[in-house]
C-alpha cells in the first residue's frame, strides 16, 4: 500500500515534455524562375533543411541523420514533401492571374506546425 501510494504521489509531480515541431517553407517566383527553401524545426533547432538549388534533404543534427539512417521511409517521405514543388508552383501561379500580377517578383511562405 506504502508503494501504491508513493507512486500516485510522484506521479503527480511528473509530468511530460512539450516538444515543438514547425515546417517553414518560403517560394518565389519571378517571370519563369522558380525557387524553394524549407526547413524542419524541433523545439526551436533547425532539423533539416531543403532548396531548390542543392536538390537534396539536408540533416542538420546527428540525431536526424540517425533517424534517417534507422528509417529511410521517413527520409523518402521529407522528400517528397520537399520537392513536390507544383503545389507552390500552382498556388503562386493562380494568385497572380486573381490578382493580375504577371510581372516582378512574387513570395509565397507557409508556416505549419503542432505542439
Amino acid at each position: 500500500m506504502k508503494k501504491l501510494f508513493l507512486m500516485l504521489f510522484l506521479c503527480h509531480f511528473s509530468s511530460a515534455v512539450k516538444h515543438t515541431l514547425r515546417y517553414a517553407v518560403t517560394t518565389f517566383s519571378r517571370e519563369q524562375d522558380f525557387m524553394f527553401v524549407g526547413i524542419s524545426v524541433v523545439d526551436g533547432i533547425v532539423a533539416v533543411n531543403c532548396d531548390s538549388i542543392k536538390q537534396k534533404v539536408e540533416p542538420k543534427r546527428d540525431w536526424m541523420k540517425k533517424a534517417y539512417d534507422e528509417n529511410p521511409d521517413h527520409l523518402e517521405w521529407h522528400t517528397q514533401q520537399c520537392y513536390y514543388p507544383n503545389f507552390f508552383k500552382t498556388t503562386i501561379h493562380d494568385l497572380k492571374q486573381r490578382f493580375n500580377q504577371s510581372r516582378g517578383v512574387h513570395i509565397l511562405q507557409t508556416n505549419t506546425g503542432c505542439e
